[in-house]
């Protein structure tokens, strides 16, 4: 049992070795749909965010204080009001915190009360062996919630209005700050409740550098600034009481005006090593010099309208995660501003609310407003190969079925490709059922030479007829002989067989050259073609109607001649009805034949007339010139 384990963990590492040599773009390309998982939220899922900067993986890594640290904690010193002892080996960066209007879900479900409704959430960093997150709602009121107790363990009002969004301070544990539509944002303690920084400014979001030195935020005039807290003194030490400091819209550096327009609203910020990327809910992003201020680019999310979705960027601050309403989720490199990878699945078709990356960056997390989960993950592509059975090598039938379907996908686009290879193809019975070749009117080459072979083949491949009536090339008739025997003996390659008369018991079938039926059809349409300029139609034969009454005057009645001739001439065919609506009006018999008479040199009677009470009916043919 201990060599089968070391023998796994050996290999657990050899692959964490691997993917670790990977480059960023290479694990984005070999990303794929994992699992979906439906929430059980009543409305959409606001946002989500992993627990990544918690206190298993930030503030208690060193093995030597491990013991030192058990002991704090068990001791509750501090006023802090976690309870319990907890082994700083477990990971909880994988902890997924998913936000509606009323629940938050994690490993454990938080029920916000009927006439609670949540707005916002996000993780804190705590100095002890929990996990703590923090919730907004519409009242204003900050609730602080513990993993380890499953219960709120701290409530604030912290505003009078509704707190739009909650976000953590990336360094300094048991710090929040929370941004509310009463245009103040407040940095506050989540232990003793304390607000430490208030900021007047009508925010509807924001974000943190990554060494919470800088703080930026976004409007929904579309308006953007950011403040420098480097001097400000925000450390937690003992219990001594520190006096909020306030800071004003003077204080700050604009980045961008407020426009005028509802959709420059921005939804998400982000301050970045070397740069500041915002988005507006229209799906422009802009990307913003750090130290200048200036704005180096911007563009367009494909095929997103008037939606709210947070972004987020990798650990290295290279790349940037962001979906549109559509359901579709980009990866951009932002440093050469190229897109990296597209994940679209047919399901996924509703507004993404929150994309978020994990700890490693080979997964991707994804949040709709239909309250589903999508779960993207690096899968390696010895993994693919075997799962889809790539790995394998072909059997004889499967290379000669890749083969046909390599041939048939080129024939969609090259036109050279010669088409009495089609025949042999189709010859291959087997190959028939594995790729399905009885439809190859579908990928798009010449359906009259499609038509000629698949009159000897049933839609499984079979032939239709075991024996046939034979007619050689030269015409005469050889009389009885099996299908298969006749097919093996001839030259698919320069002859067709093709069906003659299939009524009678024995159908007849006669061998064609294929040069000679290329040579016919070429005539063919050089006829059609002079008929056709010269107004004859050689097409589809169709039928008109012309309708006169007995009492027409002589000049209509030209007129109706001139017009039944025309037709007839085209070709096609045209029925006659006169109605007598008064007796003592000329025989309307009379007037039929007159008008059959007229038109005998370029018609034939395909019905003589008939009479149906008031009305004389007769239907001619126009003669054809092939």
């Amino acid at each position: 049992m201990d060599s089968f384990t070391s023998t796994t963990e050996n290999s657990t590492d050899q692959n964490e070795q691997q993917i670790s040599e990977l480059t960023l773009p290479e694990i984005f390309d070999n990303l794929y749909l994992r699992r979906i998982l439906r929430e059980n939220h009543n409305s959409e899922i606001l946002n989500i965010e992993l627990n990544i900067q918690d206190a298993c993986s930030t503030f208690r890594q060193d093995a030597n204080n491990i013991d030192q640290a058990d002991e704090q904690t068990n001791s509750n010193s501090g006023g802090n009001p976690i309870e319990g002892s907890y082994t700083p080996k477990i990971d909880c960066s994988n902890i997924l915190l998913s936000v509606s209007k009323n629940q938050a879900y994690i490993m454990s479900n938080y029920q916000a009360k009927e006439s609670t409704v949540l707005t916002s959430g996000c993780w804190v960093a705590t100095k002890d062996f929990d996990s703590i997150f923090v919730l907004g709602d519409t009242s204003g009121t900050v609730r602080v919630i513990s993993v380890s107790q499953s219960r709120e363990i701290a409530v604030y009002p912290m505003h009078s209005h509704p707190i739009a969004q909650i976000v953590r301070h990336p360094n300094i544990p048991y710090l929040a700050l929370s941004i509310s539509s009463d245009e103040t944002i407040k940095l506050f303690d989540i232990i003793k409740g304390e607000c430490l920084l208030e900021i007047h400014f009508n925010a509807n979001t924001g974000g943190f550098s990554k060494d919470g030195k800088y703080f930026a935020a976004g409007s929904s005039t579309g308006e953007l600034r950011i403040w420098d807290l480097s001097e400000l003194d925000l450390n937690l030490d003992g219990t001594q009481n520190k006096d909020c400091q306030i800071l004003k819209t003077e204080d700050s550096k604009l980045i961008t005006a407020s426009k005028k327009f509802h959709f420059e609203k921005i939804d998400c910020v982000r301050v970045l090593k070397n740069i500041i990327v915002a988005k507006n809910i229209n799906g422009k992003l802009f990307i913003y010099n750090s130290k200048t201020l200036n704005l180096e680019n911007s563009f367009h999310i494909p095929d997103d309208g008037n939606n709210t979705c947070k972004f987020d960027t990798s650990n290295d601050e290279n790349y940037i995660c962001v979906g549109n309403s559509n359901g579709i989720v980009y990866i951009y490199d932002l440093i050469n501003l190229k897109l990296v990878k597209r994940l679209v699945h047919k399901r996924s078709i509703r507004p993404i609310t929150c994309c978020v990356f994990t700890k490693n960056n080979r997964s991707i997390i994804y949040s709709t407003d239909s309250s589903f989960l999508w779960r993207y993950d690096y899968i390696d592509e010895k993994t693919v190969k075997a799962y889809t059975g790539d790995d394998k090598e072909p059997t004889k039938i499967e290379m000669q079925a890749a083969n046909i379907k390599f041939f048939l996908n080129r024939l969609r686009f090259s036109p050279i490709v010669t088409k009495f290879s089609i025949a042999n193809a189709l010859h291959e019975g087997a190959c028939l059922k594995k790729v399905g070749i009885l439809k190859i009117g579908a990928i798009g080459f010449q359906q009259r030479f499609y038509n000629e072979d698949r009159a000897l083949y049933d839609e499984n491949g079979e032939l239709l007829h075991k024996s046939i009536s034979l007619i050689n090339e030269e015409g005469k008739v050889v009389g009885k002989m099996e299908t298969k025997a006749v097919l093996d003996g001839m030259d698919l390659k320069t002859h067709v067989l093709k069906l003659v008369d299939g009524t009678k018991e024995l159908p007849v079938y006669k061998i064609y050259n294929r040069q000679y039926l290329f040579e016919r059809e070429k005539l063919s349409k050089k006829l059609r073609m002079e008929n056709r300029l010269k107004g004859v139609n050689t097409g589809i034969v169709k039928k008109k109607t012309i309708k006169m009454g007995t009492s027409i005057g002589k000049g209509d009645l030209e007129i109706k001649l001139r017009k039944i001739r025309e037709i007839l001439s085209s070709g096609h065919q045209v029925e006659i009805v006169i109605s007598s609506r008064q007796n003592g009006e000329i025989n309307h018999s009379t007037l039929m034949n007159e008008i059959i008479e007229s038109c005998k040199d370029v018609s034939t009677v395909l019905s003589p007339p008939t009479i149906d009470r008031r009305n004389c009916m007769a239907c001619l043919k126009g003669k054809s010139i092939l």
